[in-house]
């Protein structure tokens, strides 16, 4: 039998969740066109964040697909494929891990997803949607910059 008392406890999750909270904060603060936000909207966005699994060979997104999600990669590596008009294999066009983000033209209006995003192996991912994305930064009293807006640096491109 192992016990725990109440501080002790409390200390550990806090250390826990602000352990937890830094990591994503720096990693959200690491995307190109999200680092011209404030921490204030960093944070609010953090909080909005959703955590996804994957197991191996599960698309993430499939090619033709409307997309309103953006994902960063926190654990594990991905394929991305496209399969070209008239052939029967996918080209593999380029593979992700860790720190690594796809799918964040859908941010900015609805787009249809251009390739394959698979699993490779167990992956984790933060993912964010296109209306919460919108209500944070609308939300945060300011409009956003026109290089934000236009800023789309793709990492599979």
């Amino acid at each position: 039998l192992w016990t725990i008392d109440r501080k002790s406890y409390q200390c550990v999750l806090t250390q826990c969740c602000l352990s937890r909270l830094s990591h994503s904060v720096e990693l959200l603060r690491s995307i190109p066109f999200l680092q011209s936000l404030p921490d204030d909207i960093i944070r609010k966005l953090f909080d909005h964040v959703e955590e996804a699994n994957y197991t191996d060979g599960d698309y993430i997104f499939q090619q033709g697909a409307i997309g309103d999600t953006f994902y960063i990669i926190t654990k594990g590596q991905v394929s991305v494929t496209e399969k070209k008009p008239g052939r029967q294999e996918q080209i593999v066009l380029a593979e992700l891990s860790e720190r690594q983000w796809f799918g964040e033209k859908a941010l900015w209006g609805e787009a249809i997803r251009p390739v394959n995003v698979m699993a490779v192996g167990e992956v984790t991912c933060l993912v964010i949607d296109r209306r919460t994305f919108r209500d944070v930064i609308e939300g945060s009293g300011s409009d956003s910059p026109p290089e934000f807006q236009q800023s789309n640096e793709s990492k599979v491109e």
